[in-house]
C-alpha cells in the first residue's frame, strides 16, 4: 500500500507487533497479549488505535456459545490498564458471543470499536432458515430474502442500541 511502512518488532518472548503507518496515523495490528510491553516502543510508535488488543475476545463461536449456554468474557482491568498506558483508540476483535454487561463495561473502559460479524452471520444463517421452515416449497429468493434481512436488522440494531447506551456510539440508519 502506498505511503505505508510496515516494521515488525520482537517484544518479550515471541511477541510480534505489526506497525502500520498511514500517513500520520499510526497503528499496531497485533497488539502484544504480553505483561512485558516495551514502553520505548511504544512511546516511539505513538499508535492513534490499537487493532485487536487480547483482552479475553475470540474470533468466531463456541458451540456452547451458538446454543446459549455459555458467552465470552471480557478481561476489563486490561482493557483499563491498556487504555490508560497508550490513550489510543482500541478495535475489540471477536465480540460475537460476548456477555452484553461486558461489551457496555468494555465501552466504557476505552473500547471504541466493536466487531460483531459473526453475530450477523449467525443472524443470516438463523434468518434464512426460518424463512424456508415457513415457506418449504418457495424457491423465489426474493420472496425468502427479505426475511433474512429482518433477522439481520433486528441483531444489528440490538447491537447498536446496546453499544450507544452510554451514548458513545453514533448509529447510522438502518
Amino acid at each position: 500500500m502506498r505511503g505505508e511502512e510496515r516494521e515488525r518488532k520482537t517484544i518479550g518472548t515471541g511477541v510480534i507487533r505489526l506497525l502500520s503507518r498511514l500517513g500520520r496515523h499510526t497503528a499496531i495490528r497485533f497488539m502484544s497479549s504480553s505483561r512485558n510491553r516495551n514502553p520505548e516502543f511504544d512511546r516511539k510508535t505513538r499508535p492513534a488505535f490499537l487493532e485487536a488488543p487480547a483482552v479475553g475476545n475470540m474470533h468466531g463461536m463456541l458451540k456452547s456459545m451458538l446454543e446459549g449456554s455459555a458467552r465470552k468474557r471480557l478481561d476489563m482491568e486490561r482493557i483499563r490498564a491498556i487504555k490508560a498506558e497508550t490513550r489510543a483508540f482500541m478495535t475489540l476483535h471477536g465480540a460475537s458471543g460476548t456477555d452484553d454487561n461486558d461489551l457496555r463495561e468494555a465501552i466504557a473502559a476505552g473500547i471504541t470499536v466493536v466487531h460483531i460479524n459473526t453475530d450477523v452471520r449467525l443472524a443470516r444463517r438463523r434468518g434464512l432458515d426460518e424463512a424456508l421452515a415457513k415457506q418449504p416449497g418457495e424457491i423465489v429468493p426474493y420472496k425468502i430474502l427479505p426475511q433474512v434481512g429482518e433477522a439481520i436488522k433486528r441483531v444489528v440494531t440490538g447491537r447498536l442500541s446496546l453499544f450507544n447506551e452510554r451514548g458513545r456510539a453514533r448509529p447510522a440508519s438502518v
